[in-house]
C-alpha cells in the first residue's frame, strides 16, 4: 500500500536482494508461461512432480472452489492477467540513435508492485544475533516486500519499557533498509488491558489517555511507516466505546491523522472475508461502521480484513470474491488482507502431528485463497501472520518449520509469487528494432546486446504498461 498522495513516499527503493539466488533455488529460472509469466497458468493447480499430497485423498476439511475445474479459477485467470500484468515495448537504438534490429532483449523482474508481506517480529530484526536470527532476517528481506510490526508498536508494549521502545525504532529503521513498506499494528484497540488504560478513570481522563496513546506511537514514527491499522477491532473489543461514547472515535481517528500526516490509516477487523470460530461474519457491520465513520468526516484509508482461516472453518473462495466486490463496490478503498494465516489447532502437538488431510487441505487453501485476494482489483497486499514457527503465535499455520524446513503451503506461497506470477522474458528486436512482451506489475533490469554493444536500463511495470529506449554503445 502506498503513503497517502503527497505523503513523500519514495516510490520503489532498490532492496540490493539477490533475487536471481532465491529463484534459482526455487527452480524457476528459465520456465515459460503466459504472457510473460513464470510457471504454469495462473491459478492452476500445481502438477503431480510439485504436489506433495498427489494421492491422498481430501477429506473432511473442504471448503467450495477447491475442485480443479471450480468457475472461479478461469476468472481469477483473466483478472490477474487483466489487473496484474501490463505491456512492456523496448526500443533499442545505435550510437547514432537508429534502430537495430536482432539485437537480445533480457527482461528481469526484480521486485513486485504487489505487496507480499509478513507479521515482523521485534526479537528477531533487532538484535539476535544467532543462527536463527540471521535466517529469520534473511527470510523476511528476501521473500516478502512488506512487514507488520506484530508486537512492538502495541500500545502496552510500547509503553512497557525503553526496551520495547528501542527494539521497536530498530526494527523499523531495518525494515525500511531492506525497502519494505511497513505498517504499524495497531493505533487503538478499545480495549483498557491492551491500551494500558485504567478502566477506573472518568470518562473524560479515559478520553484523554486514549488521544495520548495515539499521538505518541503516531508521532515518534511519523515518515516511517507505510500506514497503521488505525483502529483495529471495532467489533471484537468495544469496552472503552461503551463507557465514553461512541461519538469519541472520530475524535481518535482525528487525532491519529494529526499526529501521522503521511501515514495511511486504515480500519482492521476479522470475521470479513473469512470466518474465525468465535464470532459471526461481519461483513455487513464492517460497512456501516465505516459508512458511519465516513458520515462523521473521517478519512478512512483502507480496509483491512485480518482473515484467519483455520483449518476446520475454511470460507468458500467464491463467497471470498463476493465479499471483496461487495467491499469494492461501496467504497473506492484499497483493502489489505492483513493478518492471513491457516492455523491447524494442533498445539504442542505441532504441524507434523497433524493429518495429511489437514496438510494438504492447508496448502491447497493458501493456494486458491492468495489466487483469489491476488485476482481482485481492489486487494493491495497480503500480509501472512508470521512465517517461521520458532516464533509465532500459530506455529501449525507457519511457512517454514522450527528447523526451517519449508511446509508445503509455504512453497505453494514461493511458487506463485516467485514463480507463476515472476517474469523473466528474453527475445529479439524487430525491424522497427522493437521487442515487445508482457510482465507483472513490478520493477525491472532491461539489457539489450547486439555483438560488442550493449546498454540497459530499469522501469517500472504498472497499469498503462511502459515504452523505455536503450542505446548500444
Amino acid at each position: 500500500m502506498a503513503r497517502k498522495s503527497g505523503a513523500g513516499s519514495d516510490g520503489y527503493r532498490d532492496t540490493g536482494l539477490d533475487r536471481r539466488g532465491l529463484l534459482a533455488g526455487l527452480g524457476a529460472v528459465g520456465l515459460g508461461g503466459f504472457g510473460g509469466c513464470q510457471g504454469g497458468a495462473v491459478g492452476s493447480t500445481p502438477t503431480a512432480t510439485e504436489d506433495p499430497f498427489a494421492g491422498v485423498e481430501a477429506g473432511r476439511y473442504q471448503y467450495g472452489g477447491r475442485a480443479e475445474d471450480a468457475d472461479w479459477r478461469a476468472d481469477a485467470r483473466d483478472r490477474i492477467e487483466r489487473h496484474r500484468t501490463a505491456d512492456l515495448a523496448v526500443t533499442v537504438v545505435d550510437e547514432e540513435g537508429a534502430t537495430v534490429e536482432g539485437a537480445t532483449v533480457d527482461v528481469t523482474m526484480q521486485a513486485h508492485e504487489f505487496n507480499w508481506g509478513t507479521a515482523a517480529n521485534g526479537e528477531k530484526v533487532a538484535g539476535d544475533d544467532t543462527d536463527d536470527g540471521e535466517r529469520f532476517r534473511t527470510v523476511l528481506a528476501e521473500e516478502f516486500n512488506y512487514a507488520t510490526v506484530e508486537n512492538r508498536l502495541r500500545a502496552f508494549r510500547w509503553r512497557g519499557s525503553e526496551e520495547d521502545r528501542e527494539e521497536a525504532r530498530e526494527m523499523v529503521a531495518w525494515l525500511n533498509e531492506q525497502g519494505h513498506d511497513v505498517r504499524g499494528h495497531a493505533l487503538f484497540w478499545e480495549d483498557y488491558e491492551w491500551m494500558d488504560i485504567d478502566p477506573e478513570q472518568s470518562p473524560e481522563a479515559v478520553n484523554e489517555a486514549m488521544a495520548d496513546r495515539i499521538t505518541e506511537r503516531a508521532n515518534e514514527f511519523e515518515g516511517q511507516l507505510a500506514d497503521w491499522d488505525c483502529q483495529n477491532h471495532p467489533f471484537h473489543r468495544q469496552a472503552v466505546r461503551r463507557d465514553v461514547g461512541k461519538e469519541r472515535v472520530p475524535e481518535w481517528w482525528a487525532t491519529a491523522h494529526e499526529a501521522d500526516t503521511e501515514a495511511a490509516m486504515g480500519v482492521n477487523e476479522m470475521n470479513i472475508l473469512t470466518r474465525y470460530p468465535d464470532s459471526g461474519g461481519w461483513l455487513d457491520d464492517l460497512v456501516e461502521w465505516v459508512e458511519w465513520l465516513q458520515s462523521e468526516g473521517v478519512t478512512v484509508d483502507a480496509i483491512g480484513c485480518q482473515c484467519h482461516a483455520p483449518i476446520d472453518n475454511l470460507a468458500d473462495i467464491p463467497d471470498v470474491l463476493d465479499r471483496l466486490d461487495t467491499l469494492d463496490e461501496r467504497f473506492d478503498l484499497p483493502v489489505y488482507v492483513s493478518e492471513f494465516h491457516v492455523p491447524l489447532w494442533t498445539g504442542d502437538a505441532g504441524w507434523d502431528r497433524a493429518s495429511e488431510e489437514q496438510q494438504h487441505a492447508q496448502a491447497d487453501y493458501v493456494r486458491d485463497f492468495l489466487t483469489a485476494v491476488f485476482s481482485h482489483p481492489v486487494v493491495e497486499t497480503v500480509v501472512h501472520w508470521n512465517f517461521w514457527a520458532g516464533w509465532a503465535w500459530r506455529p501449525d499455520s507457519c511457512f517454514y518449520a522450527e528447523d526451517w524446513t519449508l511446509r508445503p503451503h509455504g512453497r505453494q506461497y514461493q511458487r506463485l509469487v516467485f514463480e507463476e506470477w515472476w517474469t523473466d522474458e528474453s527475445g529479439e528486436t524487430d525491424d522497427s528494432g522493437t521487442y515487445a512482451t508482457s510482465g507483472f506489475n513490478g520493477e525491472y533490469e532491461v539489457t539489450a546486446a547486439e555483438g560488442d554493444r550493449s546498454g540497459s536500463t530499469t522501469v517500472t511495470l504498472s497499469e498503462g504498461g511502459a515504452s523505455v529506449e536503450i542505446q548500444l554503445s
